[in-house]
């Protein structure tokens, strides 16, 4: 099983459907099926999580009782072969999504790295009363 990301807001995003239903899922198949019988794999996906969320996407799957977990960088599809309009237009509007967040979260992080040594510095020095 290909999980795609254990945040409920990615997952969402991403795939365009519930994680509510997804995770009942997972829950089901590891209640029937058994961990031993399911790989669950851990995908890394450009633009949707990092190496830090993989890794949390694991300990969170492990910590559920699964113990076959692959972690695997993401292909994307439509680099090798067409695909469908639709999946060509959920990513399309995905991609729209993930980059206004990675300028957002970019322009927060500049700021915070000039700033942070600026409060750092006023803080030390700021006289005791």
């Amino acid at each position: 099983m290909d999980t795609k990301d254990m945040d409920k807001t990615r997952y969402e995003l991403y795939t365009k459907g519930s994680y509510d239903l997804f995770l009942s899922n997972l829950k089901y198949l590891l209640e029937t099926v058994g961990a031993d019988k399911i790989r669950v794999r851990v995908p890394k996906i450009p633009k949707l999580n990092t190496y830090a969320d993989v890794r949390l996407n694991y300990e969170l799957l492990k910590n559920m009782g699964f113990t076959e977990i692959e972690i695997f960088d993401y292909i994307e599809i439509d680099k090798h072969k067409r695909i469908s309009d639709v999946a060509l237009k959920n990513k399309n509007d995905f991609v729209d999504v993930a980059n206004n967040n990675f300028i957002k979260d970019y322009i927060i992080s500049e700021i915070i790295i000039k700033i942070a040594p600026l409060l750092d510095f006023h803080i030390k020095n700021f006289p005791e009363e």
